[in-house]
């Protein structure tokens, strides 16, 4: 894997699971209603596991599966790493100052860019997991 490969992939983790347990734990040492995130969390992958299996899209490299957890896996509408990060910035937002949330603002497009040059998703997917992220932290 070349150096611009490997830091595109690199990218992407700023959208993955550790990145969100990483922020879940500074949430709750600093007393930013970790509950909350962790409830944006659950139902954001519920909501994003029932529209995988409802309309299953599949990813601009196609993703062989051969069990339902796989096929929701393999869908990319929407992006589960740009939901999560966002959800992190939407969270976020009401502790932070205005400085530090352009920085994490721009960790999602980050993600966004990365799932896109790494083929998983399309343009479409990437924003509508900030538009769902919005939707759950902003109407719930």
């Amino acid at each position: 894997m070349g150096f611009k490969q490997r830091n595109i992939v690199d990218m992407s983790v700023l959208g993955g699971t550790y990145a969100s347990i990483v922020y879940l734990l500074l949430a709750w040492s600093l007393e930013w209603s970790p509950v909350t995130f962790i409830l944006y969390s659950v139902f954001g992958y519920a909501i994003l596991s029932g529209i995988r299996l409802i309309y299953h899209k599949p990813r601009p490299k196609p993703q062989k599966y051969t069990n339902l957890l796989e096929k929701i896996d393999a869908g990319s509408f929407p992006s589960l790493h740009t939901l999560r990060a966002s959800l992190i910035v939407f969270h976020a937002q009401q502790y932070v100052s205005t400085n530090t949330l352009l920085i994490l603002s721009f960790t999602v497009v980050l993600v966004m860019y990365s799932r896109m040059m790494q083929k998983k998703h399309d343009v479409y997917d990437v924003t509508t997991g900030v538009v769902l992220a919005y939707f759950i932290t902003f109407w719930f």
